[in-house]
């Protein structure tokens, strides 16, 4: 038995990608083939995004993408195939692939595979597509590869159960072999694409088109607006990934940076909107100026002459060396101690309480704006002690604001070198990620990237389960989690300063319901 990959890989951005490009390009990153240099493409241009999601409805599944072209991925070294036939016509291919370590990307419906979500509604989808990772001649089945959260983990199937999914999806498989690289050519298909995009791009940030819009058809345009950011920030996210790649900084970073995580706070404020019908026109209003804004800095920069040159002097044989070096050369820096062995810190931060997320029966808790919250069978410690680390929480679980929907609150701290921060929190319609800073005495700054998972959902971030609930939902709904969670995540903090306040990110559906501050 031939087994390509023995452990689960991360899964990449799933929140642009649709899964055979997640897979493509996850599986890819994986084996330290350079497709960031692929991903100049990825850039997609707003009003695409709106004719597209507002205008005709497409998702991400159906949307037009014009990634991973066959003659991208020659120039970086990887012969692309696809083929379409019966399962036992194609077998032969998939298994000399096998052979040569290689893995067969393999179209099937998933409502057959009794892992898959569609299995246990029988729901069909043509469209997804697995990973085959290897197969066993004396028992006939099959290794995969598929989504989980937010990585990819094994499966075994009898060859019967592939078979069978394989003839009802649309039948095609995708393989690949090595060649020689011809990084430079590249750079020809970087500047043409650039210059090919529109100067003019505000339809998706226009607040008057989108209340017309919810006006028109509130449950249709919202969800499609939601949709639509969303796609936009993961766009702008794997955009900032290839700038980095071939060495950019500055502006340039700090703006996508901006663009995605902003895009991906009006999703969820939308989407709040749609399951709820309130809608913070003063917050949307305030991120798409923020939006706007940020991007026409990136479209005066890639049809720049400063750009144009970077990219004339840009050598990407360098630039696949250098970053081959650097993912060689990566180490753990910060080893986390167990809580009994730190000095735990508990910051106060009550004060900045404004939204009430446990209650008992009839109580006017409502964590997420839909009159849905934690419901209190017994009484709650104020004490929550997870690996070691005491948590406080509200003195009186259930009476009362108990935790912080975040929007950049600043709290102070004493000063003093943390080496790591932990929180006790959740997200809500999402998984919300943002940027917590840490700032110093000296006025230095460390931001801490943050993306905490939904209640109703198990942990997708490393985080781990600390309190787990029922919810309380003002309508019972089929097919949703009748649990849910809150979290404890840590974070490490590098700089070995005297730290003096923390900024909590930009993300109203990401509550905080305590926070302890480490130091050796």
């Amino acid at each position: 038995m031939r087994i390509v990959i023995s452990e689960v890989y991360q899964r990449q951005d799933q929140v642009y990608f649709n899964c055979l490009h997640s897979q493509i390009y996850s599986y890819m990153k994986y084996r330290n083939v350079p497709i960031d240099l692929m991903a100049y493409c990825c850039l997609e241009e707003p009003n695409k995004i709106y004719q597209h999601f507002i205008v005709t409805g497409k998702t991400r599944w159906s949307y037009p993408f014009d990634i991973f072209s066959d003659s991208d991925f020659e120039q970086t070294g990887i012969i692309h195939s696809y083929q379409m036939g019966v399962y036992y016509e194609l077998k032969p291919d998939i298994l000399k692939s096998l052979d040569k370590e290689e893995v067969v990307f393999i179209a099937m419906d998933p409502m057959y595979l009794p892992h898959r979500e569609e299995f246990n509604l029988q729901t069909q989808n043509a469209r997804h597509w697995v990973v085959i990772i290897g197969y066993n001649h004396s028992t006939s089945t099959y290794t995969l590869l598929d989504e989980k959260f937010t990585y990819y983990t094994t499966y075994e199937y009898e060859e019967e159960v592939i078979a069978e999914a394989f003839s009802h999806g649309s039948r095609g498989i995708i393989h690949f072999r090595r060649t020689d690289p011809a990084y430079e050519n590249l750079k020809a298909r970087y500047l043409h694409f650039y210059k090919q995009f529109a100067p003019s791009q505000d339809v998706l940030f226009d607040i008057d088109k989108l209340m017309d819009k919810l006006e028109q058809d509130a449950g249709t345009m919202a969800r499609r607006y939601f949709l639509a950011y969303s796609f936009f920030a993961g766009s702008t996210e794997i955009t900032k990934q290839f700038f980095q790649y071939i060495g950019l900084k500055g502006d340039v970073i700090e703006n996508l940076d901006i663009i995605s995580k902003t895009a991906d706070n009006v999703s969820s404020a939308i989407k709040k909107f749609e399951l709820t019908g309130k809608l913070n026109l003063d917050y949307i209003e305030k991120r798409l100026c923020v939006l706007r804004q940020s991007f026409y800095h990136i479209i005066d920069y890639i049809h720049s002459e400063t750009f144009r040159r970077y990219l004339d002097n840009l050598s990407l044989v360098n630039i696949v060396c250098l970053n081959n070096e650097l993912t060689d050369s990566i180490q753990v820096i910060d080893t986390p101690l167990l809580g009994a062995e730190v000095n735990q810190h508990q910051i106060e931060i009550s004060s900045h309480f404004n939204n009430q997320a446990l209650g008992e029966i009839d109580s006017t808790a409502d964590l997420t704006g839909g009159k849905e919250f934690f419901l209190l069978e017994k009484d709650l410690p104020s004490v929550i002690t997870h690996e070691n680390i005491a948590f406080k929480i509200h003195e009186q679980p259930g009476n009362g604001d108990d935790n912080v929907a975040c929007k950049s609150q600043v709290i102070e701290i004493d000063s003093r070198v943390y080496n790591g921060i932990w929180l006790l929190a959740c997200g809500e319609w999402g998984d919300p990620k943002g940027v917590l800073s840490v700032r110093f005495e000296d006025g230095d700054v460390e931001q801490i990237t943050t993306q905490i998972t939904d209640w109703a959902w198990p942990p997708k971030f490393g985080e781990s389960i600390a309190i787990s609930l029922p919810i309380s939902r003002r309508e019972k709904l089929a097919f949703v989690p009748e649990w849910g969670n809150i979290f404890a995540v840590r974070f490490p903090i590098l700089r070995g300063k005297q730290a003096c306040k923390l900024q909590l990110p930009d993300c109203p559906n990401l509550h905080i319901f305590s926070i302890i501050m480490t130091s050796l």
